[in-house]
């Protein structure tokens, strides 16, 4: 099975992505990246001549920005006609997380995206919180 991985977004979010995918796991080769409305003026037609070219032995992941937004209510219109994972809310987390997993199945994906709403925080509160214990712990021992 061949996997394909394509990081569709509006402006270059996409592109920021996978250039930081490659810096912290290395070069990928199967990622595919689709700038909406910047780079790529016509993303309907750019996501259909992407749609057409995967194999149904293909296993397609589909990242997008936002749930509401054009972008991803593009992609979703191809789930009645393909088969494929699309996740949309990412984070820079959460695609690591999927793009080094070996297996993708929906819990793999549905576990993924429970463990990178955690990492979404406000820090300024978590340190504050750890100030109220407390804690006389330095910022080095909050990371950790």
């Amino acid at each position: 099975m061949n996997r394909k991985i394509l990081i569709a977004t509006h402006g270059m979010l996409a592109s920021g992505f996978k250039d930081s995918l490659n810096i912290i796991t290395g070069k990928i080769d199967n990622i595919t990246v689709i700038n909406a409305f910047s780079k790529e003026q016509n993303p309907k037609k750019t996501i259909q001549q992407f749609m057409e070219q995967i194999n149904k032995d293909d296993e397609l992941i589909v990242f997008t920005d936002l749930m509401g937004g054009s972008v991803n209510q593009m992609l979703m219109k191809y789930l009645e006609e393909y088969e494929f994972h699309l996740i949309t809310g990412i984070n820079l987390g959460l695609l690591c997380q999927l793009v080094l997993s070996e297996t993708i199945t929906s819990k793999t994906i549905i576990d993924a995206i429970d463990e990178a709403r955690l990492d979404i925080r406000y820090v300024n509160e978590e340190i504050e919180h750890q100030s109220l214990k407390g804690s006389q712990s330095s910022m080095a021992d909050f990371l950790l």
